[in-house]
């Protein structure tokens, strides 16, 4: 893709896996691999947190 740009979002923490976070932003739940992002803050579920995704993955997702 060649697009390294990241991007910064806030979602809620609904479910982990040791792969992935189910996330929501007040919509529909969204699964964002854990290799993909890095968050800012601890948190787990039920909590909001801020994440650094990648902007391709914000686009396709629908975050941003």
């Amino acid at each position: 893709m060649g697009n390294n740009k990241k991007v910064y979002v806030c979602v809620e923490i609904k479910m982990e896996t040791e792969k992935a976070f189910g996330v929501t932003d007040g919509g529909e739940l969204m699964w964002l691999p854990k290799s993909q992002i890095t968050l800012l803050e601890d948190g787990g579920p039920g909590d909001t947190v801020e994440m650094e995704i990648p902007e391709w993955l914000a686009i396709k997702k629908g975050l941003v």
